[in-house]
């Protein structure tokens, strides 16, 4: 089976809908590594008297200790990354030409947040009808999928079409956070979640879809996985281009220096804007004098990968490819993570910062599943105006990430975190 494949890209290109293909025998879903229920205390014991105690001490120490029982459960177990480890593909007859770095799944136990927040139990229950049970806050991950979930999810996907599922394990478990009280989203988050448990490269990551309520609003599912574990949480979209119009968005990136080409539509113009509104210091400054462009997606010589956006010569040139509807990385709509991350080729080149950035931790780390391909890729290559360099992709990368979701970039990778904001304060 041949993995479809599309990237964004950038002087070379960021990856963005590589899949390993099922049943590949050693990357085949590894359900067994499910992070497993936390050990229990048993308390029920009989009332005893000790040393004077009183029976009413007794009983407030023994709910003392069900209340810490059920805590450790949910904080119990500290998270950590997986080491690193890559699977290639060596069937070339298959036009296999990488396959991602995969990794074992990442010990999920430990959520960050406040402990006990309320999600719905939709394991064979009714979100809206079924009773709610204390569950950890969204699960933790450092691995970030940016090419979010494959094909549409079903808004008809309720409690019971998870419950009698066939294509799924029976040990599969969702657990949403959905302050809106809102049924369709609550069943697209299940959607989103069966999606996540059926693709190999989610387990221990992180993907965000944006989807339409019945409120015909927009919303960001952030669903995670961990084995057959899954949690989804649901937020409200507030975007930066919100009630403006392509006048006023070309005029404010006018006033910055950025040319706009013509060819754009209102949505994808407001997608870039998005992403242009997060740069306030150093890396909007590198931006004057860079002119967007609307052109046609070429194919990379000597691999099946395809870009999605260009920079070049003070010209970023998007594809119709990097529009696709539903596609987000962190708070960003797809066509704003595009920009970003061909602004931070350009921010790269105008800082001169790439030697830094390489001495900061995590710099080299697979954050992305671009970063895990791009060595490889690189290599494959032929094209002789076509250039794919790793450590310019990991940095722009990185940065795309620092501007589409800064809270899990400060959260998974801090020193990275700590060295975009310095570069880019004024």
């Amino acid at each position: 089976m041949k993995p479809a494949r599309e990237f964004l890209a950038a002087g070379s290109l960021r990856l963005v809908g590589l899949r390993e293909p099922e049943g590949m025998g050693s990357i085949e879903r590894q359900r067994q590594m499910a992070v497993g229920p936390a050990g229990t205390v048993n308390t029920n014991v009989p009332p005893q008297n000790y040393g004077g105690v009183s029976t009413d001490q007794l009983e407030k120490f023994e709910e003392a200790v069900n209340h810490s029982t059920t805590s450790s459960n949910a904080s119990g177990m500290q998270s950590s990354k997986g080491e690193h480890t890559s699977e290639h593909s060596q069937d070339t007859s298959k036009s296999l030409p990488f396959v991602l770095a995969t990794r074992p799944p990442i010990n999920l136990g430990n959520p960050t947040g406040k402990q006990g927040t309320p999600l719905y139990d939709t394991q064979g229950k009714g979100s809206k009808t079924g009773p709610e049970t204390k569950a950890p806050a969204p699960m933790t991950t450092s691995k970030y999928e940016t090419r979010g979930l494959p094909g549409e999810l079903d808004p008809k996907y309720d409690a019971k079409a998870w419950k009698d599922d066939d294509s799924r394990d029976s040990r599969d478990k969702v657990q949403i956070k959905n302050p809106t009280g809102d049924t369709r989203l609550d069943n697209l988050a299940r959607s989103a979640a069966n999606k996540a448990l059926s693709q190999n490269e989610m387990d221990g990551g992180k993907a965000d879809v944006m989807v339409q309520g019945s409120d015909d609003k927009n919303y960001r599912l952030s669903v995670r996985r961990s084995g057959n574990d899954t949690s989804v949480e649901i937020t409200a979209m507030q975007r930066a281009s919100d009630g403006k119009d392509v006048a006023t968005m070309t005029h404010e990136m006018n006033a910055k220096g950025i040319t706009i080409g013509d060819g754009f539509s209102k949505d994808e113009l407001a997608a870039v804007y998005d992403g242009f509104a997060t740069m306030k210091g150093k890396d909007l400054d590198a931006m004057n004098g860079v002119t967007l462009e609307k052109g046609t997606r070429g194919q990379w010589k000597g691999t099946d990968a395809k870009e999605m956006a260009h920079y070049g010569d003070k010209k970023i040139t998007f594809f119709k490819e990097a529009f696709e509807p539903g596609g987000m990385v962190g708070n960003m709509p797809r066509g704003g993570a595009t920009f970003l991350h061909e602004a931070g080729h350009r921010f790269e080149e105008f800082s001169g910062s790439l030697n830094k950035f390489q001495q900061t931790k995590g710099h080299a780390d697979d954050i992305t599943p671009y970063d895990a391909g791009s060595e490889k890729l690189s290599r494959e290559v032929t094209g002789n105006n076509l250039k794919v360099d790793p450590k310019k992709e990991h940095y722009a990368e990185a940065y795309m990430l620092y501007k589409s979701d800064p809270k899990f970039m400060e959260q998974n990778y801090p020193q990275l975190f700590q060295f975009f904001k310095a570069q880019t304060t004024t």
